[in-house]
């Protein structure tokens, strides 16, 4: 059965963020995924689904002042696809054989990637 998408071997797990005009609460659940107790072999993106320019600066910003501790990678639509469209966005963008779906009006406990880690490994 042929892959979907393309896996890339250094990376084992994905934490997807999609967002929609919330970037003050993705600067929360950002904050939450970059200090995980767990540091290496995961991926962070944020997908943004909204094309107005000041919530998109905004969004930027954020991102921008979390590459200091991690490198995230942010896309964006080029239209709003709807929750469901951006959720499958972050489906075909993420590069780990796992992936996680964090809302961005989510957080994650400080220990979510490393109990990922020790389930996927056995």
């Amino acid at each position: 059965m042929a892959s979907l998408k393309k896996i890339n071997k250094n990376i084992l797990f994905t934490i997807a963020i999609p967002t929609y005009k919330r970037p003050e609460l993705l600067s929360e659940a950002l904050n939450s995924v970059v200090n995980q107790s767990y540091k290496d072999n995961f991926e962070i993106i944020v997908v943004d689904n909204c094309n107005d320019i000041n919530v998109s600066k905004k969004v930027d910003i954020i991102v921008n002042g979390f590459l200091k501790i991690r490198k995230i990678k942010l896309y964006r639509n080029e239209s709003n696809l709807g929750m469901f469209g951006n959720w499958n966005q972050c489906l075909k963008k993420a590069k780990g054989k796992y992936i996680s779906i964090l809302n961005d009006d989510d957080l994650l406990d400080y220990r979510f990637v490393e109990n990922v880690m020790l389930d996927i490994r056995g």
